[in-house]
């Protein structure tokens, strides 16, 4: 896995601290919305989003775990972080109005 020769590089140079980010929930993001849009409503969540495309980035993120978990177990003197950006973004999805309001407005000015 390329990822786990990168990380292993940037030990070998002396790195103390990394962080691998994870994927968003690809399956969200306009630009793939757009490309990829279905007729079948059943390939979209309850959030509008296209499920093949979230699932891919789910699994990924589990590989990189796994990757950062194997990494760090070796190398004990480099701190290695996993950065997971899914949940985060899916926590707005579901609970929008906790995150405060967006003024598109505001923002312009």
């Amino acid at each position: 896995m390329q990822t786990r020769a990168r990380m292993q590089r940037l030990i070998r140079l002396g790195a103390k601290r990394i962080v691998v980010p994870g994927n968003v929930p690809t399956g969200c993001v306009p630009i793939v919305l757009t490309l990829y849009a279905s007729p079948n409503k059943s390939d979209y969540d309850k959030y509008g989003c296209l499920d093949k495309f979230n699932g891919l980035a789910r699994y990924h993120n589990n590989l990189l775990r796994r990757e950062v978990q194997a990494l760090q177990h070796k190398y004990r003197h480099t701190k290695i972080a996993f950065a997971d950006y899914f949940q985060p973004v899916v926590k707005f999805l579901q609970k929008p109005a906790k995150f405060g309001e967006i003024n598109i407005i505001t923002m312009l000015l």
